[in-house]
């Protein structure tokens, strides 16, 4: 072709320098004048994409913001429940609930914990603005007449009587009506159950039955919408962007604005209408959704409009926010257009000097360099020849007169990397067949393991059974005997639990164990099991003592895996244990100790014991399969699977397993940390 030979002729007339130089100018020439171009045609464009993926972003953390929040009186209410029907906790003794809640208070981040009795007695933890407690308590062994509210210490001690309240009856209340007219759990909106409270709230309540099924009260968890308001305001909108939530009837949730609302008398859940908002741009906002739809109850999916407000254009975005338990609200943010044009036509401006300035030097700068650019090439290339050397031999280009054309560099170059290309690309085939072939083999392996310990079983189980038989004949038999028969069956015992081992850690690795995860009873499961290990105890002669979190304690677990789980790390307890004791113990973290005060807390267990201990250096190979410890006395020694299995376990079902030990003779602790359930 024309074109290309005229350019191989220039390529040999011109010098390297001279080649890298002017095609970089004619580029960056053509480069300004085209990002000029775009940057005003797509100014408007890169407003709205702007504009709209700053809404996306604020709406989905006010959205999470929300889950998170309303969270937490759901677990509560759960865990509440799960105690009175249990039996733990009984409502109608007044001072022993009015403690249960100020424990709970400790650890919850609510504004308000109570129970409303079905004849009208009263109960509550209510959480100051100061972050101190009062008790709110209507007893009428005490006085039917008057509600009496008290000042708490740090320990739920009652120090003063700060009020007392005449003709107060609770159960008049929205939530008390609602949740006993529904039998289920049910939000309202509004100013909350408990006297002396002051603040807009929304609150949960839940109906509570006995055993027969008659109904006691309704227990109900207060948050204060003014979390919700500074959260919100709290969040950076663009320059002069608002956000705020409403429900289905136009009521104010919470806004970022300047309205600081009580609850009117005459809304349907408290609060004020966002289109009587002294807030414009709230106001303004509210009034263009009633225009464009009417009946808010028709937003059923996101909307992204626009409005003006004083001849200036805003974007909205109106997301609906749903509760599984009732709440129904609408989330509104609402960007001003400017936030974005003075910025994006600044950047167009900015870019096209930036080009402009860019160009200038990069010709000067470039011209300048290109002569260096020369020397490293060369280099580059007979590095590259070196390199090739070592997998292939190479046809070296024949360099006579000492010099090579100035544009020989470059072809040199892409020859001698096309060559080193195709050489790794053999070598990197070569390495992923040999990849290959160790997945099949690890596969074979996994599965020789499996169809062994499945064959061995029933023998080994047969054998044991046969060797008991053996041993309810004891009259046949002389002692020797009769111990060598115990040996087989405890021998027995442990080549079965080696075989069982075997097989879970084969399906674990090829996936074929899927944890039942569902609300465990931890309490419940850790006495089943130390049931299992009594006798083992108490031949041992080993003190067992527990000390468990206020139950009930649920947890998300699969519970046959967590008893698997707790049986094989009591029973390490037990094995390297001579003498001394176990300790067992269940807690749960504290939210203040999360990120955020909204995540919900987790459960530990942990098994502590006085045994034979562990070096430092070598806790972190007990969690690995076949691994036996150096220095460990040889009557302790064992296949080295079993804290393996558990901790694959403890991972199936979402959760940690630790291990620590301050040393030889110095005992051992083992922690499993697993999510809190429900149980409703």
């Amino acid at each position: 072709m024309f074109h290309r030979s005229l350019l191989s002729q220039l390529s040999q007339k011109f010098s390297l320098r001279t080649a890298i130089a002017i095609p970089f100018a004619l580029q960056l020439v053509a480069f300004t004048g085209l990002v000029g171009y775009l940057s005003y045609q797509q100014g408007q464009q890169a407003i709205l994409d702007l504009g709209t993926q700053l809404q996306d972003q604020v709406t989905r953390r006010i959205v999470q913001h929300l889950e998170d929040y309303l969270e937490t009186p759901s677990q509560l209410i759960a865990l509440n429940a799960a105690a009175v029907e249990s039996g733990r906790l009984d409502p109608r003794n007044l001072p022993a609930t009015g403690r249960y809640f100020w424990q709970q208070m400790q650890v919850f981040e609510v504004s308000d914990l109570n129970f409303t009795s079905v004849d009208g007695e009263f109960v509550g933890i209510r959480r100051q603005e100061d972050g101190r407690l009062v008790l709110t308590e209507r007893d009428f062994d005490r006085d039917p007449a008057l509600v009496y509210e008290y000042q708490l210490n740090r320990l739920g001690d009652r120090v003063t009587v700060l009020d007392t309240l005449e003709n107060y009856d609770p159960r008049r209340t929205r939530g008390y009506q609602q949740a006993a007219n529904r039998g289920e759990l049910v939000w309202t909106q509004g100013p909350v159950r408990s006297p002396g409270e002051k603040s807009p709230s929304v609150s949960a309540s839940y109906p509570l039955y006995d055993d027969n099924g008659d109904f006691l009260g309704v227990v109900g968890v207060d948050l204060r919408l003014s979390r919700i308001a500074q959260f919100l305001r709290n969040l950076k909108i663009g320059r002069a962007g608002q956000a705020f939530a409403i429900d289905r009837q136009g009521v104010l949730v919470a806004t970022s604005g300047t309205d600081s609302f009580l609850a009117a008398d005459d809304s349907p859940l408290g609060g004020i209408r966002a289109t009587e908002s002294r807030d414009r741009t709230v106001q303004a906002a509210a009034n263009h959704l009633v225009r464009r739809f009417g009946n808010l109850n028709q937003i059923e999916e996101t909307q992204i409009l626009q409005y003006r407000l004083q001849n200036h254009r805003y974007f909205l975005q109106v997301s609906p926010f749903r509760d599984p338990s009732g709440l129904d609200w609408l989330v509104v943010v609402t960007v001003p257009q400017a936030d974005f044009t003075d910025a994006v036509r600044t950047n167009a401006r900015i870019t096209v000097l930036l080009c402009a300035f860019g160009l200038a030097v990069a010709t000067l700068v470039g011209w300048q360099v290109s002569q260096g650019i020369v020397r490293p090439l060369r280099r580059l290339t007979e590095g590259l020849r070196k390199l090739g050397s070592h997998w292939q031999t190479l046809s070296l280009l024949d360099v006579r007169g000492g010099l090579l054309l100035r544009t020989r560099e470059i072809k040199t170059l892409l020859t001698t990397f096309n060559r080193t290309a195709a050489q790794l690309q053999t070598q990197l085939a070569t390495l992923e067949s040999e990849n290959e072939s160790l997945r099949e083999t690890d596969r074979l392996k996994d599965l020789y393991l499996y169809n062994l310990a499945e064959e061995f079983q029933p023998a080994i189980q047969k054998t044991i059974d046969n060797t008991k038989a053996l041993l309810e004949q004891g009259d046949r038999y002389p002692p020797e005997d009769l111990q060598r028969f115990d040996r087989v069956v405890r021998a027995g015992n442990r080549l079965l639990e080696l075989m069982q081992d075997i097989s879970d850690l084969t399906k674990i690795h090829s996936g074929q164990l899927t944890p039942n995860l569902e609300a465990v009873d931890i309490q419940s499961c850790l006495d089943g099991v130390i049931a299992q290990h009594r006798q083992e105890l108490e031949t041992k002669g080993l003190q067992l003592s527990r000390h468990d979190f206020p139950p009930p304690l649920y947890v998300r677990a699969d519970r046959q895996m967590l008893q698997q789980v707790l049986s094989i790390v009591l029973e390490n307890a037990i094995q390297f244990t001579e003498s001394g004791e176990i300790d067992i113990r269940t807690a749960i973290t504290a939210p203040m100790g999360k990120t955020s005060y909204h995540e919900l807390p987790e459960a530990i267990i942990s098994i502590s014991d006085t045994g034979i201990g562990i070096d430092p250096n070598q806790q972190e190979k007990l969690f690995q399969p076949f691994v036996k410890l150096e220095g460990c006395p040889e009557h302790f020694r064992g296949p080295g699977l079993g804290l393996a299995v558990a901790k694959s376990l403890v991972e199936l079902m979402r959760g940690q397993i630790s291990l620590e030990s301050e040393g030889i003779d110095r005992g051992t602790t083992v922690k499993m940390i697993l999510p809190i359930g429900s149980s409703i």
